[in-house]
């Protein structure tokens, strides 16, 4: 009815639009309860502070004071941009500083692996050394051996000729 009653007169309404939505019926949590009646309560004090002022002001106030929030939304935009660059710069930053220390451990990994391959090399060499001079030492034994049952052999002929000649060799 004060609807209808509000169309009908031509006059217009000296209430100022409300800064605030109106809250939305709660059926999910206490939470956005909570939500909806702090901001019932931020908008019982903001009119209460523009009627200590005189009133709810003229149309021109409102204007200036949605230029205001206006401009003040532009500046945290602007702000929130500019934080967002900051921080993807940052990222960008720390990305290069980490491909630089990951081409470092590449490096690294590469030299160690050319290291490997190196001893591994080195090893195979010192192997088939050692197995050469294994070799030669079981060869040289076997001489040894041979020269000392040869000398035995020589010795023992000697002794028995010593003893079937009376003492004589020839």
């Amino acid at each position: 009815r004060a609807d209808q009653i509000a169309s009908r007169t031509s006059a217009p309404s000296l209430l100022p639009p409300p800064l605030f939505p109106p809250p939305l019926p709660s059926t999910t949590t206490p939470r956005a309860t909570l939500t909806s009646t702090s901001t019932i309560a931020l908008g019982c004090l903001h009119r209460g502070a523009s009627q200590k002022s005189g009133g709810y002001g003229s149309m021109a106030n409102t204007a200036g004071q949605r230029q205001f929030n206006v401009t003040q939304s532009m500046d945290n935009s602007t702000q929130l941009l500019h934080d967002t660059i900051r921080m993807n710069d940052e990222s960008a930053a720390i990305g290069d500083s980490t491909m630089n220390q990951l081409v470092g451990q590449r490096e690294q990994l590469e030299g160690a692996h050319r290291q490997v391959i190196e001893t591994r090399e080195n090893t195979r060499a010192a192997r088939k050394k050692l197995h050469e001079l294994h070799r030669r030492i079981v060869m040289e034994k076997m001489i040894l051996y041979m020269v000392i049952t040869t000398l035995t052999l020589i010795d023992c002929l000697l002794l028995y000729r010593l003893a079937t000649n009376k003492g004589k060799l020839f």
